[in-house]
């Protein structure tokens, strides 16, 4: 979502009943311009046009022009408002109008103009009646918490996930602003059920485009966002942090566990195919050699596109994980196999990268694409993240870079390889749920038990 913006403030000019222009009491409207559209904003003031400045006036330091819209310095309007005080409200409305829309593009796709208008109005009235307020406002705090935790960049993106959403349940309520003793077990449930039932279904949707309606989230996903809302409510206990929330709003609230499915991932077989499969573009082909390298090393997509010449030390890669690098720092080392050296003499490429890489969201897309050219197109059984359901789906549906991840993982288990190994190379923690989760029994081994000790 872009977010450049513009505030321009003008004198609505009309005419009298003989066709003359009125210059007497004219009020002052706030435009403010955005992605093509405008917001026309009655600022409340009027002013006579020979009191009114619209001037641009050039820096002669730096060459920069300044447009100059405000009443003139000791003027008064009719009402005997003056200058100071007019001036001071058109430089609030600018400020409050470019925060919320910077603010809204970051938490939807599109901004309407209807949209700004209700949550400038909403906020110009919480401004005027905010002294009347006890206590601190949740998602400044929330915003605060966002930018200064220490947690690796992939835990903050979660962070910032469940703030939106959080943001997002606020806005549903007609608020922009909530408190912390506002924060009971009842919002907290009230809050769980919002994230269930926000689908683009909804009747609160229904006069919005199909892009701007929000997608219906997994149970997993909401359950994810309200673990990250309960870590800041955590967070805002401490006293080192203001002891803010006083206390405990999940006290009669208990967030599920998630639940998944088998891990999907590719047999060994099928790697290899994919190694050597033809495919239709260059484009393919370069993500066909970065999806089956992370198939050979286990690496994240996280980890991956950072990895340079440096990293690759007497035949091995060895990098300290993004995801663990805040609270558990340890250096990863996996042996390059030949097929994974072979991958990388594919490309001779200028700088230190040691592989093409495009964009995650691309890379993915593209995934799913090599999949379908290669004819890996198996079906599997998942558990469905929306429905909860099992669903046999092709492989190619549903491939992605953390499937190589996972293929890494399954391999190896298949070998009867020590999880502490596979964890020395994976990352992963050898607690980790998620590791543990690579380590179900799947048909193949069972097949085996009963062909072997049963027949």
């Amino acid at each position: 979502m872009r977010t450049k913006c513009s505030t321009s403030f003008t004198l609505d000019r009309r005419l009298d009943k003989d066709g003359q222009p009125i210059l007497k009491n004219l009020p002052i409207n706030m435009d403010f311009t955005f992605s093509g559209k405008r917001l026309r904003y009655y600022t409340g003031y009027r002013i006579d046009a020979d009191k009114w400045l619209d001037v641009k006036e050039t820096d002669p330091q730096t060459g920069e022009v300044f447009h100059i819209q405000q009443v003139k310095r000791g003027a008064r309007n009719k009402k005997g408002e003056t200058a100071s005080e007019i001036n001071k409200r058109l430089l609030l409305l600018k400020s409050l109008i470019t925060k919320i829309f910077v603010e809204s593009a970051i938490l939807y796709d599109e901004v309407s103009v209807d949209y700004l208008r209700d949550v400038l109005r909403a906020t110009l009235h919480e401004k005027l009646t905010s002294g009347k307020r006890q206590g601190t406002d949740v998602m400044s705090v929330y915003k605060r918490y966002a930018q200064e935790a220490e947690v690796s960049p992939g835990r903050r993106k979660l962070i910032v996930t469940a703030l939106n959403h959080t943001g997002r349940f606020v806005h549903s309520q007609g608020r922009r602003l909530i408190y912390f003793d506002e924060i009971t077990p009842s919002w907290v449930e009230s809050f769980w059920r919002y994230l269930l039932g926000d689908d683009y279904l909804n009747d609160e949707y229904k006069n919005l485009k199909a892009p701007l309606r929000p997608r219906k989230k997994c149970r997993n996903t909401a359950i994810s966002i309200m673990r990250g809302f309960k870590a800041f409510v955590n967070w805002a206990s401490l006293p080192q942090n203001g002891a803010l929330m006083k206390g405990n709003p999940f006290s009669s609230f208990s967030i599920p566990s998630e639940q998944y499915g088998r891990p999907v991932y590719i047999t060994k077989e099928e790697r290899d195919h994919l190694m050597y499969a033809p495919m239709p573009s260059k484009s393919l082909e370069r993500t066909r050699d970065i999806f089956v390298f992370q198939c050979l090393t286990g690496c994240r997509i996280g980890d991956l596109i950072h990895l340079t010449k440096d990293n690759i030390k007497d035949g091995a890669i060895e990098y300290i994980p993004v995801k663990t690098r805040s609270q558990r720092p340890e250096v990863v080392r996996v042996p390059l196999s030949e097929k994974a050296r072979e991958i990388l003499s594919r490309y001779s490429l200028p700088g230190d990268a040691i592989l093409p890489f495009i964009s995650n969201q691309l890379y993915n897309v593209h995934i799913k694409e090599v999949f379908q050219a290669a004819g890996l197109n198996r079906l599997v059984t998942r558990l469905n993240p929306l429905t909860q359901e099992e669903e046999q789906v092709p492989l190619s549906q549903i491939a992605t870079s953390h499937m190589a991840r996972r293929t890494f993982v399954g391999i190896l288990h298949k070998q009867n390889i020590k999880n502490e190994v596979i964890a020395s190379m994976s990352g992963h923690s050898k607690t980790s749920k998620a590791f543990s989760r690579y380590y179900d029994i799947d048909s193949e081994t069972q097949d085996n038990v009963i062909k072997n000790y049963l027949d």
